[in-house]
């Protein structure tokens, strides 16, 4: 029998582009109880100019005011992403 771990694995593997990775992540975080979900990744190169993409379901006037607030700066789930080695996360 399956976990839901190697489930989700499972599914990951027949994805093609970054809108399938957020649909099956969101489906996921859906699967847990949660309504709206974010995910970011920030890359490290090029070292003048990373590049970050977020994807997320939130409504677009929180979205908004998340990006003129600079909420990322105080967020503590994106400041735990960018600082730890544990999850290799960064946004």
């Amino acid at each position: 029998m399956n976990t839901w771990q190697e489930n989700q694995l499972q599914a990951l593997q027949s994805i093609q582009s970054e809108q399938q990775l957020f649909q099956a992540i969101l489906s996921f975080a859906k699967e847990l109880g949660f309504e709206h979900c974010a995910y970011g990744l920030r890359t490290s190169f090029p070292l003048a100019a990373p590049k970050t993409v977020i994807f997320n379901n939130y409504p677009t006037a929180w979205q908004t005011q998340y990006q003129a607030q600079d909420y990322v700066a105080i967020d503590p789930t994106a400041q735990y992403a960018m600082h730890s080695i544990l999850g290799g996360c960064r946004i």
